[in-house]
């Protein structure tokens, strides 16, 4: 699976929403979850090809460290669970 490196986004503003796009190009329909708390990411479900994403991140108070991982569940996987 193609995933494009995300760089890190820098510092990001106290006191309101961040938001930022990545690019991912999957080669089948599966799903994107973060376990980063306060990510919100859209759209979760990806198609085959390119697909650009929106991960936004709640408001956070100065000084706050954001660490975490993406999982990429294929289709096959989201239908085991």
């Amino acid at each position: 699976m193609d995933i494009s490196t995300v760089n890190s986004t820098g510092k990001l503003p106290s006191g309101k929403k961040s938001s930022f796009s990545i690019k991912l190009i999957v080669p089948v329909i599966c799903n994107i979850i973060s376990n980063i708390a306060g990510l919100e990411i859209s759209p979760i479900r990806l198609s085959p090809g390119s697909n650009n994403i929106i991960l936004t991140i709640e408001e956070l108070s100065k000084d706050t460290l954001i660490n975490g991982k993406f999982y990429i569940l294929l289709l096959k996987d989201l239908k085991e669970r």
